[in-house]
């Protein structure tokens, strides 16, 4: 979703060239201070309004660009592209019905408007709208067949809806459009961890055609570095648009607070302009926090490389609001890969992928472009909730009946996994099964999930589904109702199988051979329920029979689980901090020791 700007032609030619130049350079605040000056100047015209609302949008100052856009409306209230860009800013300050009336107004003025019929099915999506988006999206094509955003956005939905085949053939149209739209490429590989047919050796080719991207598209490489050869501290820089709310944010607060006692500097490179609560709490652990949103990847780059950066992190990997194109300009000496994404970035430029023996043996280790570093136990460290839910009493004990539960994506509830989950309500007789996912506001969504699982012989009345309850400690209570939490596959849950042990209910996984299909050993070896994970789908099946039929034994787990967790690797901030500090340091060596250096 990008802002619209238009050219012109008048007496001021010379003042929008230059503004122009400015722009496309990269040259945000320059272009914004020029354009505010031009406003001064020529109060009446609304072109330099829409421009420096674009740059205000861009350096993450949301609020003063929609008081520029609104300034233009009050002047030209019939200029559809300012509705159209007031209606983006909106969206990214999460106002999403106001942005729906902007692009809507958009349309009504201008009925052609491709890109506000695109920027309409985005903010629809938000909305849980997902058919209405593939319509606008739909809408968008017709006006404009080599519109290459419609079919990324379109393939979006599709990813959402978890019809995944479409999905990829929806990224794959917008490559064949614009074949360097690098944004499409990574999705695309992201939507293959979905897939349970998609092979490691094809997603290990694909993601290294994706580091060709970038590094085509990188200017040059560093080849030297600011950073000190011997500090006292290193430099940390980590990149990411999830340092608020998030499941990144979840599992890094307890972390960066323990790694205050370590001989480390941390940097937050933000990828995102939102700042809520758990930004301002992690906020003062680093020594600097700096927007690259707005920059071009070389800027962002530059101002890496310009901070001595030692070790410069990646917490997202393909998922949303990756810069992994800047790591392609090599801008700091050592290049890693943890937390966020549980795949290959494809990047040679990215050194090493942290992980752990029990997500990553190594039999699987070629299935990566980045060295393989393990820490001893666990390289996921989660954060108890602030919160005092407590942990109710077993539910079959009162319901008379098993109730099983997932609350992950349903993209990752392929077909699949339904046949698998039939199975096991089928064999359970009276059973449930709890799903809560933000596709479920959806009723096409949940009617299309009904049906599959009524082709297995499993009645309504037993799938029990829920839309997603935006506070934590509601959504944490939920568990509650739950009896054990059903993991599924290829694409394993995280951060729902770590809230899950919090709350007392155990989880059955299934080992797979990627790490993100071995998420689940990891958190549960480390928890101490290596019984729960299945070898195959018929141990899976078996086990959850065999769980099911002693409600004493699941009750006796219930009512430990929250002390045994917190007792374990799993949420044991101080010796993970410890363990991820000596990984770094040990890094920083190799690094001096392969360059030669003192």
């Amino acid at each position: 979703m990008e802002s619209q700007l238009e050219t012109k032609n008048t007496p001021m030619q010379t003042e929008i060239d230059a503004v122009l130049a400015l722009l496309s350079s990269g040259q945000i605040k320059k272009t914004l201070y020029t354009c505010d000056f031009l406003i001064t100047k020529y109060p009446n015209e609304v072109w330099f309004y829409n421009i420096s609302g674009i740059c205000y949008a861009n350096l993450g100052q949301l609020e003063t660009a929609v008081k520029k856009y609104e300034q233009a409306l009050t002047i030209k209230p019939d200029y559809a592209m300012v509705h159209n860009n007031l209606g983006i800013t909106l969206l990214e300050l999460d106002q999403l019905n106001a942005g729906v009336k902007c692009f809507e107004q958009a349309l009504a003025i201008k009925p052609d408007y491709a890109e506000a019929h695109c920027n309409l099915g985005i903010t629809l999506k938000s909305l849980g709208q997902l058919e209405a988006a593939v319509k606008c999206y739909e809408q968008a094509l017709a006006i404009k067949p080599d519109y290459a955003e419609a079919y990324y956005n379109i393939a979006i939905a599709f990813q959402a809806l978890g019809q995944l085949e479409a999905a990829v053939k929806g990224f794959e149209q917008a490559l064949a459009i614009k074949p360097d739209y690098a944004k499409a490429q990574s999705n695309r590989l992201f939507t293959f961890n979905y897939s349970p047919n998609c092979e490691p050796d094809f997603c290990l080719k694909e993601a290294r055609k994706f580091g060709a991207l970038c590094r085509k598209k990188a200017a040059a490489r560093f080849s030297d570095f600011q950073c000190s050869p011997a500090p006292k501290q290193l430099k940390i820089g980590l990149v990411s648009g999830d340092l608020r709310k998030h499941p990144v944010g979840y599992f890094l607060e307890s972390v960066l607070s323990a790694l205050t006692d370590q001989n480390l500097e941390l940097i937050a490179y933000t990828t995102h302009p939102k700042f809520d609560d758990l930004s301002a709490r992690i906020k003062p652990f680093f020594s600097g926090w700096k927007a690259l949103f707005g920059l071009t990847d070389e800027g962002a780059a530059k101002l890496i490389h310009d901070d001595g950066i030692h070790i410069l992190i990646d917490l997202s990997g393909h998922t949303a609001h990756n810069r992994l194109p800047v790591f392609a300009f090599k801008p700091a000496p050592v290049q890693v890969s943890w937390l966020g994404y549980g795949a290959t970035t494809g990047l040679k430029e990215i050194d090493y992928i942290i992980a752990d023996d029990n997500v990553l043996p190594p039999q699987i280790e070629d299935q990566f472009s980045e060295q393989i570093w393990r820490l001893p136990s666990t390289y996921l460290c989660f954060t108890p909730p602030n919160t005092a839910i407590k942990i109710n009493k077993l539910p079959a004990l009162h319901h008379n009946h098993i109730t099983f539960g997932s609350f992950n994506n349903l993209a990752k509830i392929n077909d699949s996994v339904i046949v698998l989950w039939g199975k096991v309500l089928f064999s359970i007789p009276n059973s449930r099964l709890i799903l809560k996912t933000k596709q479920l506001k959806n009723l096409s969504v949940c009617e299309n999930i009904l049906q599959k699982f009524s082709t297995y012989g499993i009645e309504r009345n037993r799938i029990i589904l829920k839309e997603p309850i935006p506070e934590r400690e509601k959504h944490l209570a939920t568990y509650n109702e739950i009896d054990i939490a059903l993991d599924p596959f290829p694409y394993c849950g995280v951060t729902t199988s770590f809230e899950a042990l919090w709350m007392g209910v155990p989880v059955l996984t299934l080992q797979g051979n990627t790490l993100v299909s071995n998420q689940g050993v990891g958190i549960l070896m480390n928890a101490g329920l290596a019984h729960w994970i299945a070898h195959d789908e018929d141990d899976y099946l078996a086990k959850a029979i065999n769980f099911s039929s002693n409600l004493k034994q699941l009750a006796s787990i219930r009512s430990g689980l929250r002390e045994q967790v917190l007792a374990s690797p799993l949420f044991d901030a101080k010796q993970f901090s410890v363990d991820y500090k000596n990984a770094l340091w040990s890094m920083w060596q190799q690094w001096l020791t392969d360059n030669n250096s003192i």
